[in-house]
């Protein structure tokens, strides 16, 4: 998968919602058909402002393991 600039694209993925993030961050969905896809830098950005914010190895590791399963 491929985000609007051409690059690998990220699912988003709400532990509290248990849903995948939306599209442009806004709301969630129970459907990955209808997630939204995130550039690398802009889902690390959304999982750093998460409660993952003081773990940025985990939060890595989450968006890649993210990508794997897109």
């Amino acid at each position: 998968n491929t985000d609007q600039q051409g690059g690998e694209s990220y699912l988003l993925w709400s532990n509290k919602h248990d849903q995948w993030w939306g599209p442009n961050a806004s709301g969630y969905t129970g459907d990955v058909d209808s997630a939204g896809r995130y550039g690398k830098e802009e889902a690390l950005r959304h999982v750093a402002q998460s409660e993952f914010a003081g773990e940025p190895a985990w939060a890595s590791r989450m968006v890649e393991e993210a990508s794997a399963t897109s």
